[in-house]
């Protein structure tokens, strides 16, 4: 009898142990930084219907905003995402785009811009010079996210996901949203350095200053070298998914993403998806982590918008 209560005293011990390191594993990336601030900038639209952000969705279309996002750390301000080309915004669309317009204008409605809208102006007009930034990381390199690299000193590295560069070399880069005059600007385009440790359920991440504030967090689906970055701040953890989702209603409902007349959504659509779900399982587990999309329309209005920020 005694022999049967030590094994199950034993057992017990080791599921409360298995508990209670799982629990900790779930907490483990939670490392809110004091100091630590974050801007949501606003550089542009884009009318897009419903059914291309999630199946089954509608002809209604929206205007999808393009959002990118400015990371004050103690350490330096990272930018997250860059918006589009600043020629949005000055009439040169037909210039910036070449060949590929006539047929893009066929199937998408072209993003629309104020001449001020161009992250590199918004950075200048809240006190900060595009030089100063530590670094930018792009969540992928499709037009609505480089392009306003054009507007940020080459000086300024540039961070994509492993595999992205490779896209701008296919035949057909700019019917997927690769556009190489994005990548024409002189900067060094480096691949984020990744570790192999989990963060929220993603396998491989990068803390860009070491102490957990800023992870980078290893996506690939929407493109090869998605990538979405989680920002601890003190008064809660943000992350900041970049197309991994459209809408919020791509990882509640769970729906995939649409197509438009069969254009490609997402590069790999079953690692697409499971990126989605991993989405929704962040928010089920974890209910006050701020879930940022670059897109989401029904988000828009309930956000901070810059220059007022989160802390």
């Amino acid at each position: 009898m005694r022999a049967v209560a030590a094994v199950l005293v034993a057992a017990l011990l080791l599921f409360s142990a298995a508990v209670s390191s799982r629990a900790e594993d779930d907490t483990a990336w939670r490392k809110p930084r004091t100091g630590l601030k974050l801007l949501v900038i606003d550089t542009g639209r884009v009318a897009m219907p419903d059914a291309y952000a999630w199946k089954g969705g509608g002809r209604t279309k929206r205007l999808w905003p393009i959002l990118c996002f400015l990371v004050r750390h103690p350490k330096g301000d990272v930018l997250v995402d860059a918006g589009l080309h600043p020629a949005f915004g000055h009439g040169r669309e037909r210039e910036y785009a070449g060949w590929i317009y006539p047929l893009a204008k066929l199937i998408f409605d072209f993003p629309t811009m104020r001449p001020d809208q161009d992250v590199g102006a918004q950075l200048k007009a809240m006190g900060v010079e595009p030089a100063s930034l530590k670094s930018v990381i792009l969540t992928h390199a499709h037009v609505d996210h480089v392009g306003g690299v054009a507007t940020i000193p080459a000086s300024v590295p540039v961070f994509v996901g492993e595999g992205e560069m490779a896209e701008f070399k296919a035949w057909n880069a700019d019917l997927n949203g690769f556009h190489k005059k994005d990548i024409q600007t002189g900067h060094a385009f480096q691949t984020t350095p990744w570790r192999s440790a989990p963060v929220l359920g993603f396998d491989r991440s990068w803390d860009v200053f070491g102490d957990g504030s800023v992870v980078v967090l290893e996506a690939p689906g929407h493109t090869p070298g998605s990538q979405m970055v989680l920002v601890n701040l003190g008064s809660r953890p943000v992350l900041i998914t970049g197309d991994g989702i459209y809408t919020h209603r791509n990882y509640e409902m769970p729906a995939p993403k649409g197509k438009i007349f069969g254009h490609r959504t997402d590069w790999n659509d079953p690692k697409a998806m499971g990126v989605i779900l991993k989405i929704r399982d962040v928010h089920a587990k974890h209910p006050d982590v701020l879930i940022l999309a670059s897109h989401d329309w029904e988000q828009v209005p309930t956000l901070r918008i810059a220059p007022d920020l989160y802390r």
